[in-house]
């Protein structure tokens, strides 16, 4: 809770979200790892923007691919600032369906990845009663593992009033449990 509250006050006092300051975190992880300063980084986006969807059941989503730049190394700050003005671009067109960026990129594609990323980041903000309630209908999240990984690694990121929790969902053929545990420590 106390470094939930930390990231969240250091978001607010550079003037971003918790979710830049993840994203920056994440960035520098993975380019540590990866040893390299250009990352492209996955994000989903709610499709809710919409007033023509408002009232229509079902999920709109769409992925964003955000770039990240880490050259000349940079301080945590300034790749707070990139991160930000990555994820403000991003979030400025998002009416482009990942679909359509692929088909205009036309990347080399190799069905054992991901075109464009294969790392994503999902920073979720839960409802702390565990339970939403719409007109006459109650609901509440149903747990489940999917025991596949649907990109190479995905950093899951869930921020509540209690604090925030962290879990990564990985290809086990490209990282082992030990990797996995010493990335999220």
């Amino acid at each position: 809770t106390e470094l939930s509250s930390q990231v969240q006050a250091f978001a607010k006092q550079s003037g971003s979200t918790y979710f830049v300051v993840m994203l920056a975190a994440y960035s520098a992880l993975l380019s540590r790892y990866a040893a390299t300063t250009d990352l492209v980084i996955g994000t989903p986006m709610s499709g809710r923007d919409r007033e023509e969807v408002s009232g229509l059941i079902g999920i709109f989503l769409n992925t964003l691919a955000l770039r990240i730049d880490l050259d000349a190394n940079p301080t945590f700050n300034e790749l707070v600032q990139r991160a930000r003005q990555s994820a403000f671009e991003g979030f400025a067109n998002p009416d482009l369906p990942f679909e359509k960026l692929v088909d205009e990129l036309q990347p080399s594609r190799d069905m054992s990845y991901s075109p464009i990323f294969q790392t994503m980041l999902v920073v979720h903000q839960a409802d702390d009663t565990n339970q939403s309630d719409m007109v006459n209908i109650k609901s509440r999240p149903i747990p489940f593992e999917t025991h596949t990984a649907k990109f190479d690694l995905t950093l899951f990121v869930t921020q509540s009033s209690a604090g925030s929790s962290a879990i990564f969902e990985y290809n086990t053929d490209l990282f082992d449990r030990t990797t996995i545990e010493r990335m999220l420590s």
